[in-house]
């Protein structure tokens, strides 16, 4: 488990489906958890048995003929040992200059949240920068255990939320720059009624894994 500055963990991921996924998008995703299998010399069996469910449903996600859920990519991902952001968008690499426009970027949404990736750098470790959102108060956002060593750094641009560990969670206002591990089950929930942040996910790489 990692540590902060001697505080404790927190991440994200919904329990939602990818309901705005083309079938070219599933099928990307079901191309790259079988490649990552593969690689790992891992079977079907196996896979699925790491991540907490059936053979028959890891078979048709990565037959590319299921809609799997964030929660479910979560798993995989974790028994993969890689970042979620690993099996939704192919890694090419920093850029060394990066120029986000609103309508651009990796989405995960449903009517209480959007969820947008904002810049993805590997090397050393791999790092994903999200805007985060979160509209009515109340709304929440529950995260399974990322890999170990993953941290997460929250800046509040408006609003107020409770986040972090479940079993020590923090309140965050504007302004606020929150760091924690996110090894651990964690969460973010709205105390305002409109909360917006930006979120920077840092993870150790795996060998060469991040840029295969």
């Amino acid at each position: 488990m990692c540590s902060v500055n001697g505080d404790k963990p927190v991440g994200l991921v919904p329990e939602n489906s990818l309901d705005e996924l083309t079938q070219e998008h599933i099928s990307i995703i079901a191309t790259r958890i079988r490649s990552m299998r593969m690689a790992r010399g891992v079977t079907i069996t196996e896979l699925a048995q790491q991540a907490g469910f059936s053979k028959s449903t890891l078979s048709t996600i990565e037959a590319g003929t299921a809609n799997p859920t964030i929660e479910t990519l979560s798993a995989v991902a974790q028994a993969l040992r890689l970042p979620l952001g690993d099996l939704l968008v192919p890694s090419d690499g920093p850029s060394p200059t990066v120029s986000h426009r609103s309508s651009e970027g990796s989405l995960m949404s449903s009517d209480s949240y959007k969820q947008e990736r904002l810049q993805r750098i590997v090397g050393n470790m791999a790092v994903e920068t999200w805007r985060l959102r979160l509209r009515g108060i109340g709304q929440k956002i529950e995260s399974p255990p990322h890999s170990a060593g993953t941290i997460e750094h929250i800046f509040v641009a408006s609003g107020e939320l409770s986040l972090g560990p479940v079993s020590s969670p923090q309140r965050g206002a504007q302004g606020d720059f929150i760091v924690f591990c996110a090894d651990v089950s964690h969460f973010y929930e709205a105390i305002s009624s409109e909360v917006d942040t930006v979120l920077t996910m840092t993870y150790p790489t795996v060998g060469d894994s991040m840029t295969e």
